[in-house]
Order: C-alpha cells, then structure tokens, then sequence
C-alpha cells in the first residue's frame, strides 16, 4: 500500500513536504533580517494552499515582497507536491516577534518577552 510507514512512496512523500517546509523556512529567512527594533518585525501565516506551515517572523517592511515569493514559491512547488500523504508542522503559539540580533524571530508564548 502506498501510504504504509516504510514504504519507499511514504517515504518520498514526506521528504517532499519536508523538503517545502524547509523553503518556506528559506523564503522567510531572506525577508527577516536587517532590523532595529522590535516594531520592524511582524507575525505573517506562511502556509502555501498546498502546504500548512507555521506562522514567520518578518520584516514589516518587507510584507508585499514576501507575499510575492511565497506565491510564486507556490505556484511553482504545488502542482509537483505529493498528495499520498499528509504533514503538517506542529506550531507553538506565537505572541508576537520580536527584533533579536538584528533578525525577526517569533515570540512563543511562555518563553518570555
């Protein structure tokens, strides 16, 4: 069966989706750097309509540019992305962002302010 752990199919499955997370993670590195303040960041969904992901910390400034690439990363990865197995991440909540060293990073709750 294609969906059963183990099975070499599964296996390229869940690579794939992993392998989307992972640039989706890359598209928000590229718009959360270079910030001053805790206000230049902010909080955006990141999910592709193929893929669920985890809300990114980014550079406000950057809102428009980053809803751009992530639609054409969408655009380009969906039709090609398996859909005989489903992941999705596991997101903590998020109270906010906040600027750390110069980059946005998510806030998560409990973890202090």
């Amino acid at each position: 069966m294609e969906g059963t752990p183990g099975n070499p199919a599964a296996d390229h499955c869940v690579q794939a989706r992993i392998d989307a997370l992972t640039g989706v993670d890359e598209i928000v590195a590229r718009h959360a750097t270079l910030c001053s303040v805790d206000g230049d960041c902010l909080i955006l969904d990141t999910s592709l309509s193929c893929q669920d992901s985890c809300g990114g910390a980014i550079l406000a400034s950057h809102a428009t540019a980053f809803a751009k690439d992530l639609d054409q990363y969408a655009t380009s990865l969906c039709p090609t992305l398996p859909v005989n197995c489903g992941l999705g991440p596991s997101c903590a909540l998020v109270t906010g962002a906040r600027c750390m060293d110069g980059t946005c990073r998510p806030v998560v709750a409990g973890m202090g302010q």
